[in-house]
This record gives C-alpha cells, structure tokens and sequence, in this order.
C-alpha cells in the first residue's frame, strides 16, 4: 500500500497541527501568504496565471483565528506577505524569523504556516519521489529567469527544524499541484504549469517504500488536510457568502465555515464536515487529512463555548435558524433541539425536540418539527445538526452538459428524465452550472471524453460527468445504442452516485459514543503458500484520512469498542465503481464487546476502477439490519427511524420522504474511512 510524502499533494488546504495542552494558554504565531498576482515568467510556457481568491483567503481566514480561537491581532502574532512581498527568500526568510525563531522561546504555542495561491509538480532531482516529481509551492518570483518553486523537500526541511523547538505546527495550503484542468464557468484550479526544467537522475524507489518524513514518530508534530486526492485539482469560485460574492478556495470557505459553527472538530472531522459545501461547487474535489487528524482543531487555544446555532424565531410549528447553504446545510437536513440550559447538547440529554429543514437560504433556513417539541421551544434554544443530509435531499443532475460537454439525443434525455421523475434521490434540471453531475454522449478514451463530431466513425457512449473535471465520474460510460441498454444503465448509474454520496455524508454529530468506537485501516502483507495465501504482516494506519492503495493490494478493518456496554456494527462499502454494499456477513451487525478488537474477515483487496472508495461504519446499540442497503430499490426490513433515515438516504423508490420520525440519537453512531485506489 502507497504512503504519500508530505502530503502538499493534491491541492488544497490545510496542514492543520496538533497541539500540546498548556496551563499557559498558549498563543499562536502565524506566518500567512497570498498571491493573487504572479511575476513574469521568464519562459511563458511555465508562467503562473493570476487567481482571484488568495488574498481574501488569508483575511477570512486570519479572522477565524482571532475571533474564534482567540489569536492576538497584532504584529508579532501575525506576519502577511501578499503578491510582490511573497518571494521565495522572503517566506523562507519569514519562516525562520516568525516561527522557527519564536518557538524557541514559546514552544507551547501554535506555529502556523499558510499559504494561499499556486501549487504544481517540478521534475524530481535527488530520486526520493517514486512518481518522479515533488510537489511545490509557486512563490511570486517562482517562474522568473532565476526563481523557483519552493518544493517539498524545502518545506520538510523547514519543518525538521521547527519541531525541534515546538510539536504544536499548523500548515496551511490553498493550493494545487496536481490533477485535471477545471472546466466549469467560474472554477478555476489552483495549479500552475508543472516545472520541468530539472530532469530526474537516478533510480526511484518503489510507491511502497515512500513515507511522509515530516511525520515520521516519535517526532509526529503536523496534522495535515489538504483540499483534493493527488490526481484531483483544488479550485476557486466566486461564492455567495453573507457579505455578498467574494472569490475563496473551495476548502478555505468551506472549512471557516464548517469550525465556525463547532471549533472542536478534529481534523478528520473538519474534513468531513468541509466537503459538503465543496461540492457544491466542485463535486470532483475531495479534501483530504493527514497525520495525527483526531485530535482537536488548533488544540487548547482560545475559549471555546459549546457550540450550538441560534435560533431567530420560533412558533409551535417551526424555527429559523441562522445556518444555511453556506455552511453546506440543505433542504432535509436535520436538527437536534436542546434547552436553553443544556450544557453538553449530545445525544438524548435535554434534548426537547428535533426539526427537519424545510428551506435552506444562505445564511438562514427554515425547520419543522418532527415531533411535538416536550417544552416550548424559544430563541433561547439551542441547535445542532445532526445531519445534514435527509430523506428530503435529491441531487441535481442535468441533461444539457457545461458548454464544452457534449450534448446527447433528445430521445435519450426524454427517457432519462421520465424514468427519473419520481426519484426521491435525484432531481433533473436543465441548468448546467447548477448540478452536480450531467449526463452527454462523446467518443471515450478510457474515462476521458472527446467530441463525437471530431471521430464520427467511433463507438459513441452516454457518459456521467461533473462540471469541475473533464473525466467520466467513477469512469462511468455505455455505449449510445441499443438506446433502451444505454438509458437503463445511465439510470442506475445516478442513482448510484446519489446513494454513495448521501451515505458517504451519514453522521451523527451529536451522539455520546463519538470517539468511542475506533475504526481503523490495516494494511496487509501476504504472501502465497502453494494455492493458499498467508497472512505475514498487518500494519495499522490511522494518521490518514484518505489512504492511497493500489489495485492487488490487501487490507482489513478493526473496530474497537472502547465503552462499558456491547454493540454492532456494519461497515457500508461505496465502491469506486459505485456500487453500495456490506463488508460484513452479520445481517444485523456483528456483535462488538467492550475493548475486544475485531478484525474484519475475509481479507480485502483492492480492484479496478481507479479513484476514491470509502467504508462506512454504524456502530448501534441494538442490532440493526443494513443489508437492504445494497440492493437498490428494496424497502428496509427493520423498523425505526434509523431503519428509516438509511431507507430514504439510499432508495430511490422512498415513498415516504415527507415524513421523519426522531431519532434516538444516543443509539448510534458513524466512521469513515477513504481510499484512493491507484495503479
């Protein structure tokens, strides 16, 4: 199983760190870059082109700091250097004088470094990389006659030296370097031309042997999220936020947004919660985190309250509530109410009502009650989500591709769009730039379409496609004809994708055994033995969000039950084909005792087709019978409403998606766990 290397990787966001618990309340220091405008290049070919959103990036971001976690707004917490100021030598220099300096007297503070702008590849020179290129970061000179990329070997050398004072570092980064050129009206990717001039010398070591240096123990002082897989691009948008439209990266807007609402996310967490809004925008991006990514956002720092949202008026009906779709929350969305006194708002405890979204604005939204609330409900109130997905979310999907998509017959469209009408999963539209994914007809090499009228001798194919990337999504393609072949298998193929991203997004944010049940990736070494396969090492994996594997490769899960009563878990496979399925044999879950670890059996392997495939667990306090999951179309053989919620979150034929019963939210719980499978 591939390991990255400093996971600069594939664009985006964050090295978010860990922190070390101090009675000192401890500060932070932060170095912050932006560059909206590049530098000549000195040869066109590798010039870095203007962005929109890096320096907006950096204030929003420097605002979450101060005003949600605490940090000092002044000079020497913070150090910014925008477009001309952020040279190469200037952000090394900085490096060494705000942080590796100042943590050499405040070693129990946080040491941050951000960056927003350019990422990119350059051609590998000293043969540590087993794909033949470091990542990098574009400084404002980068591409001049005598500049450079900073790349990552730079930056873990930089880092060697910092955590020899502090193991509280934080790394930011808002950038690609890696991936497919976006496509979308408005998206635009955060990568600049891969930087070539050096060529590789020497042998490369083997995918296998490659380990992130920056992470290795005892000396582990970096949690990382990034905002995409390596393959994939970060990108920035103009987005409607509160203050009226500013460009950001996705990931960026996505994670304010997210710790605003609750600054005690772990990184894994973060992750999970930014990715919604993110693909709203650009559903082909996946963030991503690496390193010690259970431990809380920026630590001990600042003085956190628990977090809740108000209420901005109540009738005995409904509330208003100051969440919306720039937090990623839609229509169906449900909500835990608490009392104005309730000091955990977990689970059952003081918990008076709960409310399904009716309507999601931007900022503020509407919510029924499921149930009769057990006292009134008041703006004093306090709410959490529990999820925000629900039986009431359909994805969009469109039939007239972005304008450099390719258009399919309107016979097939008319098909699709009947057969489809009354899906409670999806929802036809016929505005491109505003759904998810589209449905065209081009030649395909592969997963990547090309215009059918350039080749009009080759095998047409119906494809599913997104707006941000230009590749078939989970490489889906058929051939056009027969037409009735096509359109069944174009069916299947949405309501799959639906499925997978409503239960990919299945949470229980409120539940008391968060934290509690461990989920592991364990990697697997075997070796055959004549005809039968011999299991020679496991290797636990828990500092990755996303772990990189490829095809052939094996692997197993462990659960671990760390509280005081028994309970059953099943863990959902979404496949990267996009089928739904259950790893487990027990129908209603496999019995987990206190503290007895169970390995998942048979032994896995990793298969075709390449990209991301993610593993669900649900950890209940009863059993409950998940089986029908994987057979699209089958009502929930339980009761319930859990049996209820998982029914409408991965049927297509959910009759019942007006109605919600509360959930007993100190009934369950939910982990995941991403691969991104490769060559």
């Amino acid at each position: 199983m591939a390991r990255s290397k400093l996971a600069l990787a594939a664009a985006a966001l964050c090295l978010l760190a860990s922190l070390a618990n101090s009675a000192d309340k401890p500060s932070v220091y932060a170095l912050m870059i932006g560059i909206n405008h590049y530098g000549k290049a000195a040869i066109q070919a590798y010039a870095a082109s203007d962005l929109n959103g890096p320096k907006n990036d950096v204030a929003l971001f420097k605002s979450l700091l101060t005003s949600t976690y605490g940090a000092p707004d002044d000079d020497n917490h913070f150090q910014i250097l925008l477009d001309g100021q952020a040279t190469h030598s200037n952000i090394a220099a900085a490096f060494q004088a705000q942080l590796i300096d100042k943590a050499k007297s405040d070693p129990d503070s946080v040491f941050l470094f951000y960056f927003s702008g350019h990422g990119s590849l350059a051609v590998d020179n000293d043969g540590d990389e087993g794909d033949g290129y470091d990542e990098t970061l574009v400084a404002y000179d980068s591409r001049s006659a005598d500049g450079s990329d900073i790349r990552d070997d730079e930056i873990e050398t930089w880092l060697t030296e910092l955590k020899k004072y502090t193991q509280n570092i934080v790394l930011i980064f808002d950038s690609c370097h890696s991936g497919t050129v976006s496509k979308a009206p408005g998206l635009k990717a955060r990568r600049a031309p891969l930087d070539d001039r050096q060529k590789p010398s020497g042998s490369l070591p083997s995918k296998k042997s490659q380990q992130s240096r920056a992470l290795d123990e005892p000396q582990k002082a970096v949690s990382i999220i990034s905002g995409s897989m390596a393959e994939e691009v970060s990108n920035e948008d103009e987005i409607q936020t509160k203050d009226g439209p500013k460009y950001h990266g996705l990931l960026t807007y996505a994670l304010v947004q997210s710790l605003e609402h609750d600054p005690q996310l772990t990184y894994r967490q973060a992750v999970i919660e930014s990715e919604r809004l993110v693909h709203e925008h650009a559903p082909s991006q996946h963030p991503q985190a690496e390193g010690d990514i259970d431990r809380t956002m920026l630590g001990s720092i600042g003085e956190r309250q628990t977090p809740h949202i108000p209420i901005l008026s109540a009738t005995k009906d409904k509330i208003s509530v100051s969440v919306g779709q720039s937090q990623g929350v839609q229509t169906g969305a449900l909500l835990a109410i608490y009392s104005s006194g309730a000091k955990t708002l977990e689970g059952e405890t003081d918990k008076i009502a709960e409310a399904i979204v009716t309507k999601a604005g931007l900022a503020r939204s509407e919510a029924a009650f499921v149930d009769k609330p057990k006292e009134d409900v008041t703006t004093a109130s306090k709410v959490r989500i529990i999820s925000p997905y629900s039986t009431r979310h359909r994805i969009k999907f469109s039939l007239v591709p972005p304008p450099d998509g390719y258009a399919l017959g309107q016979p097939a469209a008319q098909e699709i769009k009947e057969r489809l009408k009354d899906s409670a999963l999806l929802e036809a539209i016929d505005d491109p730039n505003a759904a998810r994914m589209f449905v065209g007809l081009a030649c395909m090499d592969g997963k990547v379409p090309s215009d059918p009228r350039s080749s009009p001798s080759c095998e047409k194919s119906l494809y599913i496609g997104s707006a941000d990337q230009p590749d078939a999504i989970h490489g889906f393609h058929v051939p056009a004809e027969p037409q009735e072949d096509a359109v069944a298998a174009v069916v299947k193929g949405l309501e799959n994708f639906a499925r997978q991203e409503n239960l990919r997004g299945l949470a229980n944010r409120t539940s008391p055994l968060a934290g509690l049940v461990e989920f592991t990736f364990v990697d697997v070494d075997v070796e055959m033995e004549g005809e039968q396969a011999k299991i020679v090492n496991r290797t636990p994996v828990s500092d990755m969000g996303t772990v990189p594997i490829k095809v052939d490769d094996s692997f197993q899960f462990e659960v671990t039950n760390k509280t005081d009563q028994d309970l059953y878990f099943s863990i959902i496979g979404l496949g990267s084909s996009g089928a739904v399925y259950i790893v487990n044999d027990t129908p209603s879950g496999e019995k987990l005792q206190p503290n007895v670890p169970v390995l998942t059996k048979p032994v896995l392997k990793a298969g075709p087709p390449y990209g991301l495939e993610s593993y669900v667990l649900l950890a209940t306090t009863t059993p409950t019978n998940v089986s029908f999951l994987a057979e699209p179309g089958v009502k929930a053989a339980g009761s319930g409403p859990l049996a209820q919620l998982l029914d409408g979150l991965a049927n297509p034929s959910f009759k019942d998606a007006t109605k919600q019963s509360a959930l007993d939210l100190n009934s369950w719980v939910t982990s995941r766990i991403d691969l991104n499978i490769h060559p």
